[in-house]
């Protein structure tokens, strides 16, 4: 019986592709119960006044799939229950679960439950002992190992024997691409993000590692904001661990440098000019100092091709999940502010310290000149530290016209 080898870096997604879940370390256990008389099926709920709603969204029985993961209380998610529908007493419920359907209860259509047993005639020995019966088996990092060294250990003119460090292989990327193939539109979206990156130069390729050099590799993954679904967040995840340490935990956060949302919204309701606008990736307009990349560095596909190897690349900006980052683009906001306020006057100073959620700015004047005159101030003084103001919107349609389209 092959049981308890382990092993990790894979998902679980529903049939339509719509949720994809991270799995907790695998068991590997060949004992699941395998009893497919309790299966529901969209007949099963048809046969229900109160479920023939739900029969479409319950997939027709495969009589050929294996039944190959059960998932327990260590991933909670799939358990917990988004939606229900119930009936009469004792008639079956259906709940909504993270990955579709499910059916509780007796779903037999005619109310007989057959079990099939097969049994082993031929078996001679029920129960076979074997010097290995008290070993684990290995895992299957075990096993990877043991293939990097059997295909890369060699004995040198010495007759030294030489081995390599068997590091891990890229496990995140690896679940990223294998998602990425199953939904085509994430794909294109994931890809367009990276190509922004990299043709704004906020990451490069790596230098080679010089003797005794470290480095930290980020993780990275896709988040859609629930309000725009063809937009793709590429985050780096600063906060993934290796031996017990993130690159979060190492690095100070910061005060928080944010205006009050209620003085900046209040402020907002004082004149009749209404006006906002934002940063165009405010993060990424500060560059991190040259001997700190080397913490930022990630793994991506060569020329941005996923059919290309996968090398490494280092970011040259402050990115989107390092703890840092807010307050360093505050701080840097100020300063582009205080370094502009000789030239394009302390209104427009004013403007940028006191009228700013993050990367939102809200403000209200009197007339529409004014507005017009503290916005193109502001993208001025702001764009000589590489900082655009754009998306403006007002309610005078005078201010509207004073901008470029794609401002």
């Amino acid at each position: 019986m092959k049981t308890k080898r382990k092993t990790k870096g894979f998902i679980v997604e529903s049939i339509d592709n719509s949720v994809s879940l991270t799995l907790p370390t695998l068991i590997e256990c060949n004992k699941l119960p395998d009893n497919r008389a309790e299966i529901p099926t969209p007949d099963a709920a048809r046969n229900h006044a109160h479920l023939k709603s739900i029969a479409r969204k319950i997939h027709t029985l495969d009589p050929e799939a294996e039944i190959l993961l059960l998932l327990g209380r260590d991933i909670i998610e799939v358990h917990k229950v988004l939606e229900q529908r119930s009936g009469p007493p004792h008639a079956p419920f259906a709940q909504k679960l993270a990955l579709g359907w499910v059916i509780v209860g007796d779903v037999c259509l005619n109310e007989q439950k057959l079990k099939t047993t097969h049994i082993k005639s031929n078996m001679t020995d029920i129960f076979q002992s074997t010097k290995d019966d008290d070993k684990l088996a290995p895992s299957m990092e075990d096993l990877a190992f043991l293939k990097i060294m059997h295909k890369e250990v060699y004995q040198d003119e010495t007759n030294s024997w030489v081995a390599p460090l068997p590091f891990c292989s890229p496990s995140h990327l690896l679940s990223l691409t294998s998602m990425l193939k199953k939904q085509p539109v994430m794909k294109d979206h994931f890809l367009d993000f990276m190509a922004k990156i990299f043709d704004n130069r906020h990451a490069e390729l790596a230098p080679p590692l010089s003797v005794n050099e470290e480095c930290w590799y980020l993780p990275i993954f896709g988040v859609y904001h629930p309000q725009k679904p063809g937009q793709i967040r590429v985050v780096f995840d600063s906060s993934a661990q290796s031996q017990g340490v993130s690159l979060n935990s190492v690095l100070l956060t910061g005060p928080n440098m944010n205006n009050s949302l209620l003085g900046v919204l209040l402020r907002f309701r004082k004149e009749q000019v209404a006006i906002t606008s934002g940063i165009q990736q405010m993060f990424h307009c500060f560059v991190v100092r040259d001997d700190h990349r080397i913490f930022l560095r990630f793994l991506w596909y060569k020329n941005n091709d996923p059919e290309n190897k996968v090398v490494e690349f280092r970011m040259q900006v402050h990115v989107f999940g390092n703890s840092p980052s807010s307050a360093v683009a505050l701080l840097g906001f100020k300063k582009a502010a205080l370094e502009g306020e000789k030239e394009h006057g302390s209104e427009t100073r004013q403007f940028i310290e006191r009228n700013f959620y993050v990367d939102d700015a809200l403000v209200s004047l009197p007339t529409e000149q004014e507005a017009i005159t503290l916005l193109k101030n502001a993208q001025v003084m702001l764009a000589t530290s590489n900082l655009r103001l754009h998306k403006i919107a007002s309610n005078k349609m005078e201010v509207m016209r004073a901008f470029p389209q794609n401002d």
